[in-house]
């Protein structure tokens, strides 16, 4: 192995780890970013009336859990996405496919 060859692969080595390394600081910045958004909305739920606001509530806390199991095991579905799915609203409410009940 020549010195040229030694210098191309250092490079190479490099290179890739810093591909890896911008990977990782780019989903780190994801979940710091989803973080501050749950926590801002879960703090925006205080001014709603205490029905709505307890029930946004709720549903944070649910969301942040499926979110938690999803991250321990992306290839399983949880049994609260399943649940989160198969909600009893899910079909009449507009943000979901073929939601919104004329």
């Amino acid at each position: 192995v020549t010195d040229v060859e030694e210098a191309h692969q250092a490079f190479l080595l490099a290179f890739c780890i810093g591909i890896v390394i911008n990977q990782q600081n780019g989903r780190k910045a994801m979940v710091v970013t989803e973080a501050n958004a749950v926590g801002t909305a879960y703090l925006r739920a205080g001014f709603l009336n205490e029905g709505d606001r307890d029930a946004t509530r709720d549903l944070l806390r649910e969301y942040v859990e499926v979110r938690l199991e999803a991250a321990a095991d992306p290839q399983r579905p949880s049994p609260a996405a399943l649940r989160f799915e198969r909600h009893p609203d899910a079909d009449c409410r507009p943000d979901f496919p073929g939601g919104g009940h004329q």
